[in-house]
Formats: structure tokens, C-alpha cells, sequence
């Protein structure tokens, strides 16, 4: 028997009884380029893929000289 879905839950406590808009998340790279671009996911899978492909600039990132 299949696992029911969890219930969704308003910040005021309120049950969630809409549906959600499809998201695209941009990773720009730090030259500016877009790097990735993650779409067609659900939330928690879009933020996974978005938090991995950015940690792959994330010792990329040169530090300002002043």
C-alpha cells in the first residue's frame, strides 16, 4: 500500500490546499556566468541540487584584494 503524501502546513498553522508553481533555480558562477540551471524538481530536490552545484564554486571563489 502506498505511503500517504504529508500534510502541508501554512507558517500560520493553517493546511496548505493549493498546489505550487514550478521553480527554476539559477547557480551563477563567480565569473557571472550561469553555471546550472535546476527546474522540474520538487522543492526539497530542487535546494539539494542548487546547494550541490554550488558548493562546486565554493573554493573557486577568490578573495577580494584590497
Amino acid at each position: 500500500m502506498p505511503s500517504e503524501a504529508p500534510q502541508l502546513v501554512e507558517k500560520g498553522g493553517g493546511e496548505v490546499g493549493h498546489g505550487f508553481t514550478e521553480r527554476t533555480t539559477f547557480v551563477v558562477s563567480p565569473d557571472g556566468m550561469i553555471a546550472a540551471a535546476i527546474g522540474g524538481l520538487g522543492p526539497a530536490e530542487n535546494v539539494a541540487r542548487a546547494l550541490a552545484e554550488s558548493q562546486r564554486f565554493a573554493g573557486a571563489a577568490q578573495p577580494a584584494k584590497n
